[in-house]
């Protein structure tokens, strides 16, 4: 470690030097300090602003299907008879039916011999289905048999086993499949040579038959049959498991499982609850402290989008259920979600499909224009293009300007063209799907408006400007006003908005990505201080070494001056 000596000047170098080098570092390192914490608790904040919302987007996702949100339940007469399970397809009601037959195995079981006997050597034949496979012996014995047919590599469905029964043993032959069509054969001909002789056929322990059921009885009776105990799509969507043969009937009532949909809304409001709570904590001020997202525009956008998609409009004019508190549920002055129980109840019992479809039905509502304010019009005729900033400047269509009349279309190869128009003399607009060949409409001034049919599929002109951008010096612009396009359900829309904030690419992610990337400057800066730092320590230890070296110089010439007078002087 350098070290400056202050034997000439009396000073403590060392000391000197780290206190001006520290009085470089204190600032610049607060400074850094500073930006790193905050930085920190920013990310952190984002962090559990992330994993917050990623819990609600979860809840979204437990309920975004009708199969979901009301999955369908079921009830048997008898469970030791037969079971099924239920999938979103079923198809609701009471069945009954009857269980005649279940699907077996075939099994098959040679006579009893003893131990020491030999069945021959040579190839033994089984046959399954229509096919068949040869395994050969060559010591003969029954042991030999049964491990050739287990470890045949062609062995089409066949388990063979040795069953000891007190006073010799057997051969057993079990189907792997049950049904009719995989009954077994055998062929023991080519085995020869042996103290006994296999007989055949074997002995059927238990016959190969297909699973029977029988809806109704008499002569309407309608029978199923099934190679296996597991029927699936007898009736759309369900699966039966046979159990047993039963004389009596067995009823199958399939019902949609209401209670569910309860339970799924009941969590969709703790879920909003808890995300609600997360972000006060997030964005509070007690007019002392502020939390770490206080004033956030991002934050404030993200969570006044969530609250807009809440309270906005489902469905068509003239539903019942058009808004949150039509289902039951309300914002309290909080933010938060409460339930009004028998609103609900109600919404579930009286209004079950709507209720459905306010929240998990997709693809975009047709919006109707709420305004036009228009600027700089002349009558002057124009075709230009129409920007839609909705979808991100993308051209969807054309706007002609004529008269009293603004026009814009989209045209949509194979489905017609659809067409909006507002009549400034009139106030009103006109909708309706055009019989002009678009192609006409090019050609603008040679179309008699007044007598145009008019439409506009209005989702797809979302609020924007119309942009006029002719080479004619009489540009004139136009701003539409819109009922915004809206995904029809609740949890899509909600879902749609989450996805654009949360994963890769998403709007937090690059928040994320943008902090990391301050920290790893402050990480950067510190690195350049240190350096700074080393060069500013080595320029005083530079100077204070200069120093002591004309100190120690001047001193000499002091010690050498004193001297030569004390000799004059003598």
């Amino acid at each position: 470690m350098f070290s400056v000596s202050g034997i000439y000047s009396g000073l403590d170098i060392n000391t000197l030097v780290n206190s001006l080098v520290e009085a470089e570092r204190t600032p610049i390192e607060g400074r850094l300090t500073r930006k790193e914490n905050a930085a920190n608790v920013e990310l952190s904040a984002i962090g559990q602003l992330k994993s917050a919302l990623e819990v609600f987007q979860t809840q979204l996702e437990n309920m975004d299907t009708e199969a979901e949100l009301s999955p369908f339940s079921h009830t048997v007469t008898d469970e030791s008879v037969l079971s099924a399970t239920v999938s979103s397809a079923a198809a609701m009601g009471t069945y009954t039916l009857f269980v005649d037959q279940l699907a077996s195995n075939h099994q098959l079981v040679s006579d009893s011999i003893i131990a020491s006997d030999t069945i021959g050597t040579g190839d033994a034949t089984f046959f399954v289905n229509g096919e068949f496979f040869t395994v050969t012996l060559t010591s003969g014995t029954l042991t030999e048999l049964r491990d050739a047919i287990n470890n045949a590599s062609d062995n089409i469905g066949v388990d063979a086993a040795i069953v000891n029964d007190g006073g010799g043993q057997r051969l057993m032959l079990t189907g792997q499949n049950t049904g009719s069509e995989y009954t077994i054969g055998t062929d023991f001909s080519g085995l020869t040579g042996g103290s006994v002789t296999l007989n055949e056929p074997l002995i059927e322990l238990e016959a190969a038959q297909d699973a029977s059921i029988r809806f109704g009885s008499g002569g309407s009776a309608v029978t199923i049959t099934s190679k296996d105990n597991t029927l699936e799509n007898v009736i759309d969507g369900v699966t039966i498991n046979l159990k047993a043969v039963s004389a009596n009937p067995q009823t199958l009532e399939i019902s949609q499982d209401t209670s569910a949909l309860k339970t799924r809304i009941n969590e969709l409001v703790d879920a909003w609850n808890t995300l609600e709570d997360t972000f006060d904590s997030l964005t509070s001020y007690d007019g002392t402290t502020a939390g770490p997202l206080n004033g956030d525009s991002q934050i404030r956008l993200l969570k006044r989008q969530l609250r807009q998609e809440f309270g906005a409009l489902f469905g068509d004019s003239g539903d019942t259920l058009r808004s949150l508190g039509d289902m039951g549920l309300n914002f309290s002055s909080d933010g938060s979600l409460s339930i009004n129980a028998s609103r609900l109840d109600d919404a579930i019992n009286n209004n079950y499909d709507q209720l459905i479809t306010a929240l998990t039905q997709t693809g975009v509502e047709e919006n109707s224009f709420d305004s036009l304010v228009l600027s700089g019009m002349t009558n002057s005729v124009y075709n230009e293009t129409f920007i839609d900033a909705g979808v991100n400047g993308v051209v969807v269509g054309n706007v002609f300007f004529e008269n009293n009349f603004t026009e814009m279309y989209k045209h949509e190869t194979g489905s017609g063209s659809w067409y909006v128009a507002f009549d400034n003399g009139s106030g009103s607009w006109t909708v309706g799907e055009s019989t002009t060949d678009p192609a006409t409409w090019v050609n603008f001034d040679a179309v008699n408006l007044s007598n145009q049919e008019i439409f506009s599929s209005a989702s797809e002109f979302e609020n924007g400007l119309l942009r006029a951008d002719s080479s004619d010096s009489n540009i004139a612009y136009s701003t539409i006003i819109t009922s915004q396009a809206r995904q029809s359900g609740l949890i899509n829309r909600l879902s749609a908005i989450l996805d654009n904030d949360l994963g890769t690419g998403g709007n937090l992610a690059r928040r994320e990505e943008s902090i990391n990337e301050q920290l790893k400057q402050v990480e950067d800066d510190r690195e350049d201080l240190a350096i700074r730092l080393e060069k500013v320590r080595t320029y005083y230890q530079n100077q204070f070494t200069q120093m002591e070296a004309l100190l120690a110089s001047l001193s000499g010439t002091n010690e050498w001056l004193t001297n030569n007078l004390q000799n004059f002087n003598q």
